[in-house]
């Protein structure tokens, strides 16, 4: 009986370790009373609800590594777990335009205007002199709504934006004529180092840097060539209580090795580059021995930006026996054989999700990705994956340039005579532009044009093979075959420009 108690506080006294910096229940703080800290690190809604923000996991433990007093606030999952659940399907893809819609944006703020009090009043309970928000589209509106909510109530020293909601001028233009000079930096890249710098100038007021010009707010960018030399995150300042997915999201690389001219992910991240397998390892050990995590999701732009490496993790894995699975998403070019697929499936590689896109190799070389990988190509890839005992999950964009019913309907036969080697169509959405990409800033060569309304989705071809209408209407085709197919498909943004139909 004694030995059965011990084990039992035992559990007790390593989970009270584990979440001893917030005790919470649905978003509501009962901790003790916060001490002041450098810096506040805060994400708002929405995002993802199933594990802590990696990014400013990394963040926080690079900080702390370095000396600097550092808290966290995950907003998104403090106020999905503090509304009623009957608004939780506002995290779902096809509600994104509530939140980056004004008109839907203000039907949201006034929803939920006591629970936005609330976020701004715990953020300013944190005494932070810096607070630094990350910002993905479309948090941009919430995100500007708490900080003018913070500014009316306390004088804090400085506003910190980065993310890549933040990595264009059109996309900092809303931050700049809501916010103005009540912003001190943009953080265009990776944000370990300029955090640090800025911290320790801000503390050292003598410091004659950069980081004390008056000109505001200061465009910041830089990229750490050796990851390795990041520490991986601890997530000390994370209540895993708050999140459900019973996983981790893990970063094995940064950057891209191709220049897709729908994507904006090597110009946010820059070039490629993966760290060591032994690093990598060893952050699975960590996360896997204090945790008790089994299962991690690869979250970087592709696993197999470097397969050299990617088969080294593999062979470290497979010796250790460490009892975990992961997923990662994918670029199915040739590098990627049978002998690959076999180490990792044995190495806990449940599932890869290949980024396809077009089952037409004119449209492939239209934006660039033909340069990787054909559709030929692509399909033994895939094959050979499912055949490994992976599953194989497809991401489908409908409306590329080039793009017209004759080459559509390549997408359409690639699909059908590969039904039996596709688990899953993670998406198939309708081409959405992106400030920043080589196709929205470079429209015309691409031969598209653009309204001044509504231009990310109802852009049109300039030889009127490639509307809005097209789009929608082949969209709904793959869907009608994936169903007939037995094909789940897990997401389709069919609904963007019609969000006022999805009533809260």
């Amino acid at each position: 009986m004694k030995s059965l108690f011990e084990y039992i506080n035992n559990i007790i006294a390593k989970v009270f370790h584990q979440n001893r910096y917030y005790i919470r229940r649905f978003g509501k703080s009962v901790a003790s009373e916060k001490r002041p800290t450098d810096i506040l690190l805060v994400t708002s809604p929405p995002w993802g609800v199933h594990n802590p923000p990696v990014g400013l996991g990394y963040l926080a433990t690079y900080l702390r590594s370095n000396g600097i007093d550092v808290s966290v606030f995950d907003l998104n999952i403090s106020l999905y777990r503090r509304i009623h659940h009957r608004y939780h399907k506002l995290w779902l893809p096809q509600y994104k335009n509530w939140w980056s819609n004004s008109d839907l944006y203000k039907v949201l703020s006034e929803t939920f205007s006591t629970d936005i009090e609330w976020a701004a009043a715990q953020i300013l309970s944190y005494q932070a002199e810096v607070i630094g928000f990350s910002v993905v589209d479309p948090k941009e509106r919430i995100t500007i709504e708490i900080i003018h909510k913070i500014l009316s109530q306390s004088d804090v020293k400085k506003i910190i934006l980065g993310g890549p909601a933040v990595s264009t001028w059109r996309q900092r233009k809303i931050f700049i004529d809501h916010l103005g000079s009540n912003i001190d930096f943009f953080v265009l890249s990776e944000g370990e180092k300029i955090l640090l710098d800025i911290i320790r100038n801000h503390k050292d007021t003598k410091n004659e840097s950069r980081y004390h010009t008056k000109e505001k707010p200061q465009i910041v960018h830089r990229e750490i060539p050796d990851l390795s030399e990041l520490p991986h995150p601890t997530y000390d300042e994370f209540d895993f209580m708050m999140y459900d997915g019973g996983s981790l999201i893990i970063e094995w690389s940064r950057g891209c090795i191709s220049t897709c001219a729908y994507c904006k992910g090597r110009q946010v991240q820059g070039n490629f580059r993966m760290k060591k397998a032994e690093k990598i390892v060893a952050e699975i050990e960590y996360h896997l021995n204090r945790y008790n995590v089994k299962y991690f999701v690869v979250c970087d732009n592709l696993i197999n930006g470097n397969t050299r490496e990617l088969e080294r993790v593999c062979d470290t894995l497979i010796a250790k026996k460490l009892p975990i699975e992961w997923e990662g998403q994918a670029i199915p070019y040739k590098k990627m054989t049978a002998a690959l697929f076999a180490k990792m499936k044995a190495a806990g590689c449940v599932k890869l999700q290949w980024g396809l896109e077009s089952g037409s190799d004119r449209v492939l070389q239209n934006i660039r990705k033909g340069k990787i990988f054909t559709v030929a190509e692509a399909q033994e890839v895939i094959r050979a994956s499912h055949f490994a005992g992976i599953q194989t999950e497809l991401f489908i964009i409908v409306g590329l340039p080039g793009e017209n019913d004759h080459e559509f309907n390549k997408t359409k036969d690639f699909i059908i005579r590969n039904r039996d080697f596709i688990d899953r169509i993670k998406s198939i959405n309708t081409l959405h532009l992106v400030h920043g990409t080589d196709l929205y800033d470079n429209a015309d060569s691409y031969g598209l044009t653009l309204p001044k309304k509504g231009e990310h989705y109802l852009w049109e071809s300039t030889d009127g093979s490639n509307t809005y209408q097209h789009r929608t209407d082949r969209t709904k085709q793959l869907l009608s075959v994936a169903a007939n197919l037995d094909i789940d498909v897990l997401e389709h943004n069919l609904a963007e420009g019609n969000e006022q139909t999805l009533t809260l």
